[in-house]
């Protein structure tokens, strides 16, 4: 390989004659923009649009050519020294463009040995003094990612941890509702009315994929007082709508209850179900059925090893190889 200009080599004035330009001005085009490129006085002044690089040709270390087929253009990155930190100039032209390509020619004669086009894009770049970061960013975004589910499923993990049992009727919550403020355990053992005369059924999905879930009011099976305000609803989904029956005669069934912060009914439910006259407010919450404590920190634990896992194969593959570059 041919002796290359680096950031820390000697001033290339120094080592290398600068040859006198065959032409000073370029003018060619690059989709809806006019590309003016002078040499001037030892400098080399590129405007493209409203944007301008006036670069010293004294400082101008390695230039790096990529012809892109898909968008029928071609791009030139030119390296230079700049009050002692490293600046890239990026000119483009259409694919073609008789005009670049005499100024590419041109600019490699003047600074002889500062074309690296042949080495490898990284390798190009990390030349040109650009820190290979995609993986960087990757690691980032997917590094928020994995916190940002880690934030939102954090009542799946309380759930998961929660080893406790609270045997409940909910004759006893309709009486005192305070008990849902602070309840022993959210892994419940209660027992109700189910009133499905007021229930909403969801179908989700399609044909044999469809997945019905349902969502009732549940009450006392004795009450004292006629219910003005429906505080516990039940969710069934999937095998735990065969316990309807159960429900309906007030038998002691198991069940989740949803109401660490942000859990419960969602919006829309909530509008589905004030739509077929039931009154709910901020103290109804929603007992899900068919579901373990196991079930919920299986989920999240395996959310979080999956998105770290790929996180971790997709940095690797990304990471750049150090390279050795021959000075």
């Amino acid at each position: 390989m041919s002796r290359l200009f680096t950031p820390d080599s000697p001033d290339p004035k120094d080592s290398k004659q600068i040859t006198k330009p065959d032409q000073t001005h370029y003018h060619f085009r690059y989709n809806i923009f006019n590309v003016e490129i002078e040499f001037k006085d030892n400098q080399l002044t590129v405007q493209m649009g409203i944007k301008v690089h006036v670069i010293n040709l004294d400082t101008l270390f390695a230039v790096y050519r990529r012809d892109l087929k898909s968008q029928a253009a071609s791009e030139l990155t030119l390296a230079y020294r700049h009050k002692n930190k490293i600046k890239r100039a990026r000119i483009y032209a259409d694919l073609g463009e008789t005009e670049f390509e005499l100024f590419c020619q041109n600019l490699k004669r003047i600074k002889r040995g500062i074309d690296i086009s042949d080495l490898p894009q990284r390798q190009a770049y990390e030349h040109m003094g650009s820190k290979d970061q995609p993986w960087l960013v990757v690691l980032a975004l997917m590094g928020l990612s994995i916190i940002l589910l880690s934030v939102l499923g954090l009542p799946l993990l309380l759930h998961g941890l929660d080893h406790g049992k609270w045997s409940v009727s909910i004759n006893d919550i309709y009486q005192n509702p305070s008990l849902l403020n602070q309840p022993p355990s959210r892994n419940l053992s209660f027992s109700g009315q189910l009133d499905l005369s007021q229930a909403l059924t969801i179908i989700e999905g399609h044909g044999e994929d469809a997945q019905k879930q349902i969502i009732a009011p549940i009450y006392p099976t004795k009450p004292q007082k006629r219910v003005e305000t429906v505080l516990v609803l039940v969710s069934l989904k999937g095998r735990s709508i065969t316990k309807l029956k159960s429900l309906q005669k007030g038998e002691v069934n198991q069940g989740v209850l949803r109401n660490i912060w942000w859990e419960g009914l969602g919006e829309q439910n909530k509008l589905k179900l004030r739509a077929k006259g039931l009154s709910i407010s901020e103290q109804t919450v929603l007992i899900e059925m068919g579901i373990t404590r196991r079930d919920d920190l299986q989920l999240y634990l395996s959310f979080i090893i999956i998105l770290s896992l790929f996180t971790a194969v997709t940095v690797l593959y990304l990471k750049p190889v150090t390279y050795k570059t021959q000075i």
